[in-house]
């Protein structure tokens, strides 16, 4: 893989003017994200993650190609519970924090969302019931269908624009099902994945898994099966981890920085 640095980036557009003039560039500004220190909190609204780095993510916690097939993400997205807790590309959580539906909000790595599309969301467990036994595996925990998040957002009113950082609206065509690992097994994956339809044009409807286990379809299917039969690729992912340490004392909520002490 060879990295374009942004020298290189101004040289290639400069030559792409020269051979097209009539091309209209607009200009970029470029903004530094605030640097955290070692120890720092994570804040709210810290800037989320390069999508080379979520890719990265995504592979060193067994994701990608087992949950989903290799893909460049186009959109990173917020996972966020009302108790605090949230995912962060593989962060502990505690069980007792995500018993209540998150919210979501998505973030474009352009700037903006085609509102002609729509996304459909998926939580899943490949680790049911546990990770060295996966039988139930892949469980669906939740699934949502059509998401939206149209608005006014300037220019002419009379043409719905998609705003970055907006929660998303969408049906649950499967509820929310809480984490609920087996008791003193290893950590599950709870893995969020953003969906949209390989034909932009079009707006599927999807069908309701027969159940949770499998997705409703042969030993070890997913949500990258559900895809493949649906016409869907893959746009973003999220993830964190949960264990049920029955009598154990609680390991002190979220950490939305850090990363699961004990695999």
């Amino acid at each position: 893989m060879h990295l374009i640095t942004f020298p290189t980036l101004l040289l290639l557009l400069q030559s792409v003017q020269a051979r097209w003039p009539d091309l209209r560039v607009e200009s970029v500004n470029v903004v530094q994200a605030p640097i955290r220190t070692k120890g720092q909190p994570c804040e709210p609204g810290y800037p989320e993650k390069d999508p080379l780095d979520v890719r990265s993510e995504l592979i060193k916690h067994g994701v990608m190609p087992a949950v989903v097939d290799d893909f460049y993400p186009s959109i990173s997205f917020e996972v966020n519970y009302p108790s605090g807790a949230r995912a962060h590309y593989g962060n502990w959580v505690d069980i007792d924090a995500v018993k209540e539906k998150p919210t979501v909000t998505l973030h474009p790595v352009g700037p903006i969302l085609d509102p002609r599309v729509h996304y459909y969301l998926a939580m899943t467990d490949p680790d049911a019931p546990t990770r060295l036994d996966p039988k139930d595996a892949e469980f669906c925990h939740w699934l949502v269908n059509n998401i939206t998040q149209t608005c006014h957002c300037g220019g002419d009113p009379s043409v719905p624009s998609v705003s970055p950082g907006i929660d998303i609206v969408g049906d649950d065509l499967v509820p929310y099902y809480k984490p609920s690992p087996t008791p003193d097994t290893a950590p599950h994956r709870y893995v969020f994945v953003l969906l949209r339809p390989k034909d932009l044009a079009a707006n599927p409807v999807l069908p309701k898994p027969e159940k949770r286990e499998h997705w409703g379809a042969k030993k070890h299917a997913g949500v990258k099966e559900y895809a493949q039969a649906n016409n869907l690729e893959v746009v973003g992912a999220n993830l964190f981890y949960v264990e049920n340490r029955k009598g154990a004392p609680s390991r002190g909520g979220d950490d939305s920085c850090g990363r699961p002490s004990e695999l």
